[in-house]
């Protein structure tokens, strides 16, 4: 979805750009490594990421579940 919001987009390409490598790539590797800690803490980055970029580009809100415990 976050893909076709980029071609749908354009203008936003830069801030899509930053949150798939800043954000989704971490994750990635996160999830590769089977490691819980380490996965956890990609996901509350990549969480604020999502944050920050609604932000930056002015969509209002989405919801973004954060873990019990993370501000």
């Amino acid at each position: 979805a976050m893909q076709l919001g980029a071609e749908r987009r354009p203008a936003r390409r830069p801030t899509y750009a930053r949150f798939f490598e800043a954000g989704l790539s971490p994750m990635k590797q996160a999830l590769a490594t089977r490691d819980t800690k380490n996965a956890l803490a990609a996901y509350d980055a990549m969480t604020a990421g999502c944050v920050t970029c609604h932000g930056e580009e002015k969509v209002e809100f989405m919801p973004v579940y954060f873990r019990p415990g993370v501000p």
